[in-house]
């Protein structure tokens, strides 16, 4: 290994299965590939807001979130405490998994310059400035001149925002390679702001079957009989009944990732681990979602699935439309119907290894594999 660190800045650290994992992937994939790799310990102060232990009284968030911890712990004991398993086991991960810096104080990133020689941000939102209340922090604001900057697969909405087009302005023209995970991307960044960029595939396809079913398999939540399994962002009626229906003809267990309003006759697993998740994938006969890494896993992990695309206006759903396209799955949105043609799983990963190598060959000769003796 030579002595060039890559710095990542992602939302490492938000409680959500799909942001911890990409960040793995990527993490993973430029270690294997031969470099030093630091996850940039940050947090912007609205995801303090958001993630916390919803037991813990004393955490850094407002006296209006404290009062109104203590009120659901009290009327909503058993599903705060799966939330507060949840959170401890997310935590874990991250501590045991990531090659994490030191906590990084917001405004305070200037003295990454001297661990980073390489910084990539992405993947996940981190472009979609609402969601960090603009933090100028995931545009590479702090990053030294003579430093390299790389967005992988990052991911933006295109919708009109001044905010998120002055920071695109204001930040993006400075970067050495831009890469975004939306096809639709590519045409915005280079018709509205005239900026360049390529689309690639999120991090979790540049880790292949096996490596995610080594995953999947440690500390795997057992379940007694095969079932389906519910994973959500947003609750879609039309899925749902779908998940129901099939669940019935093929006499399958129904397994929920979170809590299903006005339904019944299904176990609730919302407290599974990063591990477990995997495994309920891995080991589902088949996974309905509204999540696009939910959507992913299942494909990495050659599991049947079906999608229905979000209402949630906070969720960028072209991804899903797009990598289903590409991969030749877009019968797998409930929208066409339940398909009545088996995944052909040899023939989606030959389409996924040519996207796969082009998202590799984009990383390599960002980051100068002409450095790295390998």
């Amino acid at each position: 290994m030579n002595n060039i660190c890559i710095g990542i800045l992602t939302f490492h650290n938000a409680m959500n299965y799909g942001a911890i994992l990409q960040c793995y992937a990527l993490q993973e994939f430029l270690d294997k590939i031969g470099f030093t790799v630091k996850v940039i310990n940050y947090t912007p102060n609205k995801f303090k807001l958001i993630y916390n232990d919803p037991k813990d009284f004393s955490a850094r968030v407002s006296l209006k979130r404290k009062i109104k911890n203590s009120i659901l712990w009290c009327i909503r004991f058993k599903s705060t405490l799966k939330k507060s398993r949840k959170f401890n086991a997310f935590n874990y991960f991250i501590t045991s998994r990531f090659f994490l810096t030191e906590p990084i104080i917001e405004n305070s990133c200037i003295e990454l310059n001297k661990q980073i020689d390489i910084f990539i941000v992405g993947s996940d939102q981190v472009w979609s400035a609402p969601l960090t209340d603009y933090d100028e922090t995931y545009f590479l604001n702090f990053v030294a001149e003579d430093k390299k900057k790389i967005s992988y697969a990052a991911s933006l909405k295109t919708q009109n925002d001044e905010g998120t087009e002055e920071l695109i302005k204001n930040y993006l023209p400075s970067f050495d390679a831009i890469s975004v995970r939306e096809q639709n991307a590519v045409g915005y960044l280079k018709e509205k702001f005239g900026i360049n960029s390529v689309c690639v595939l999120d991090p979790t396809f540049l880790l292949t079957h096996d490596k995610w079913l080594q995953v999947a398999n440690e500390k795997c939540k057992r379940v007694n009989g095969k079932y389906i399994l519910i994973y959500l962002v947003s609750q879609q009626e039309k899925l749902l009944d779908y998940a129901f229906d099939y669940a019935k003809s093929h006499k399958l267990i129904i397994i929920s990732l979170s809590p299903l309003k006005g339904k019944r006759g299904y176990k609730d697993f919302s407290d599974s681990s990063i591990e477990q998740f995997l495994g309920l994938i891995n080991n589902a006969e088949c996974v309905f979602t509204t999540s696009f890494h939910g959507l992913a896993l299942s494909i990495n992990l050659h599991t049947d699935f079906y999608f229905e695309v979000s209402d949630n206006s906070h969720n960028n759903n072209d991804r899903l439309l797009d990598i289903t396209q590409k991969l030749g799955l877009s019968n797998r949105n409930v929208v066409n119907g339940i398909a009545d043609k088996d995944i052909d799983w040899d023939e989606v990963e030959s389409k996924l290894n040519i996207l796969r190598n082009k998202s590799m060959d984009f990383l390599e000769n960002a980051i100068g594999m002409e450095s790295n003796e390998k």
